[in-house]
């Protein structure tokens, strides 16, 4: 039976998240966020914005697949979260049962699983990330369309744009991001499009 740790200093939703897992999985409730936990298959994290740091220690030091439940309260910090964390499974706290379920396993699988009620937040760190590269608004969104797997015939009739045109902004983002090609610049940008 795979290992389950829990963090989640809401007792509602600790008691739900129980209710759910403990059929399938054996499941360890971390009464504090120091305490030390042996290895576990799965570390879910419930993040409280006064534990950000502790939880951000323990997502990175433990080897275990981390998932983390995430509320609107952290929404502002969520560009920390995401580049400290790394390859991590987000929910949001109101997600249905069948979708933490569906994270859980997933995030066992090693897969990682993007919440839709926030995957918005996903493109706010995004759209940092595009700018730090100097990206034009042009480039932008043929690098979205491109990162949804559009080819450049798709891109062009998306943007109404023609065909060189979305080639010409193509080769500006290759070189802006220092990339040759789709296959690299999907490889640098793949943790905003699970």
């Amino acid at each position: 039976m795979k290992q389950v740790a829990i963090f989640e200093p809401n007792e509602v939703y600790l008691v739900g998240l129980k209710a759910i897992l403990e059929q399938d999985y054996h499941l360890i409730v971390l009464e504090e966020i120091n305490q030390p936990i042996a290895s576990v298959d799965l570390l879910i994290l419930g993040f409280v914005r006064r534990h950000l740091e502790k939880i951000l220690k323990l997502a990175n030091g433990d080897k275990a697949s981390c998932l983390i439940f995430l509320d609107e309260e952290i929404k502002p910090l969520f560009g920390k979260v995401f580049w400290e964390v790394g390859p991590a499974s987000f929910v949001h706290r109101s997600s249905s049962i069948p979708s933490i379920l569906e994270a859980v396993n997933l995030t066992l699988r090693g897969e990682k699983f993007i919440d839709p009620k926030i995957s918005a937040w996903f493109l706010d760190v995004f759209e940092f990330e595009a700018h730090e590269y100097s990206l034009t608004k042009q480039e932008v969104k043929v690098l979205r369309l491109v990162l949804r797997g559009l080819s450049n015939q798709e891109i062009s009739k998306k943007l109404f744009v023609s065909l060189s045109t979305t080639k010409f902004h193509l080769k500006n983002i290759y070189k802006k991001t220092g990339t040759v090609n789709r296959k690299q610049l999907m490889a640098k940008f793949s943790r905003f499009f699970p």
